[in-house]
Formats: structure tokens, sequence, C-alpha cells
């Protein structure tokens, strides 16, 4: 007899200490939670939007590039070129001015939210894109409408940051990409109608009547808005 299978027989060898061992050492994850993690149910698309203010930044968001694909990208060229006669070049020296300040808007739109609130931004910003929107108009020289693009491109700016913080603000990490599907479907929704109805406003009703329609949905995120709550939690001092 072999001294392994010797061994064996007494049950002194490797092998059982090696299993004891393994027992002892090795943890298994408990069954019901591992499960119930992997088979957590999805919130679905309503439960999402009744988070408390997450509703409101997808309509704060939508109405922005709403106003971004109406104004700027339909209603903007052709009232510059079909009532102020203004050039190819001339429409772009109106962007680039509009377009510079949206840019240096930027980061205190977003420093302002961090410190003042989502609601202390953008209840003001709203505010200002429905009066320049509907201006625009009305505007019968390139200057003026140079200057009301320029505060169009403020407001589109201090309007445009806080929607997505206020995303982040309210939903669960386990429902995220949900929530930012969700949240993008609303934007190009915006962007996308937006232009459409300028379009068919502008022709039935003229740009006056146009630039009014197209200030609608910011006015609504504007009621949406004052309306909700503040998303923003404030770290409390002991």
């Amino acid at each position: 007899m072999t001294a392994f299978s010797a061994r064996q027989r007494n049950g002194s060898g490797g092998i059982e200490p090696a299993a004891r061992f393994c027992s002892a050492n090795v943890t298994i994850p408990a069954p019901a939670e591992s499960i119930g993690t992997l088979l957590a149910k999805p919130a679905s698309v309503l439960t999402l939007l009744r988070i408390p203010g997450f509703a409101a930044a997808v309509i704060a968001a939508l109405a922005n590039l709403w106003v971004f694909g109406a104004v700027f990208n339909t209603l903007v060229p052709l009232f510059a070129r079909d009532r102020l006669h203004l050039s190819t070049l001339g429409i772009g020296i109106l962007y680039a001015i509009s377009l510079a300040v949206e840019f240096l808007a930027y980061y205190p739109a977003g420093n302002w939210a961090d410190r003042r609130g989502r609601r202390f931004v953008l209840i003001p910003a709203f505010a200002l894109l429905v009066v320049a929107t509907v201006s625009l108009g009305w505007a019968t020289t390139a200057v003026v409408f140079a200057m009301v693009l320029a505060l169009l491109g403020m407001a589109s700016a201090f309007s445009g940051v806080p929607p997505a913080a206020m995303m982040a603000d309210v939903l669960p990490a386990r429902e995220s990409a949900r929530g930012v599907a969700i949240f993008r479907f609303g934007v190009d929704v915006g962007f996308t109608l937006g232009p459409l109805l300028a379009g068919l406003s502008a022709g039935a009703f003229g740009f006056s009547a146009a630039f009014a329609i197209a200030g609608v949905p910011a006015l609504v995120a504007l009621a949406v808005v004052s309306l909700s709550r503040e998303t923003l939690v404030r770290e409390r001092s002991a």
C-alpha cells in the first residue's frame, strides 16, 4: 500500500484539510440579495417623471432647445434676410455676437445655479427668454436685432445649464441611464418640433406671430419651474 493511499484511508492527507480550509474561508453571497439585485424591476417612464423636479428638468430642457431650434436655427436667418435685408456675412455676424454672449454666460450660469439654486437661475432666464423671443419679431433695424439676439443668447445659456443639473440632483443612481434617455428625448422633441412649427407659423401668420408662438414653450417652462421645488440640496453646517 502506498503512502498516499494510507493517508487517504486515515483521513490525514492534504485533500481533506484543503477542503476544510476552502469551506471556512470562501464566502458565498446570499442568493436572495444577488437575485434581488439582478431582477430589480426598472422604473417606468411615468414613475421617473413623478420624481419631484425631474419633469420640470425635462420640460425646461425641451423649451430651451425648442427656442434654439425655432428661433436661432429657423426664424433668425429668414427674418434677417427678408425683413432686414442683410447679407450672408451680416447674418453670420449676428450669430457670432449672440453665440459669443452665450458662451461667456455658460460658466456664470453654472456657478450661480450651484451657489444660489437651480430655480434662482431658471426663473429669470426663462422670463428673459420669452421677452427676447417676442421682441425679435418687432425689430426694425439690424442694430436692435443684434442687441436683442445677444440678450437671447444670454438667456439661452442661463436657461440651458440648470436642467441637466436638476436631473442629476433628483435621479437615483440605479435609474441614471433611463433618466438621461427621457431627458434626451425631451431635448430632441423640442429641437425637432420647434423649427417645424416656426416655419409653419411664419408662413401662415408672419414673422411677428411666429416669434411670439416660438416663445410659448419657454412661458410654459417658466410656469412649471416656478411651481416646482428647488432640487439643489444645500449642505447644513453643524
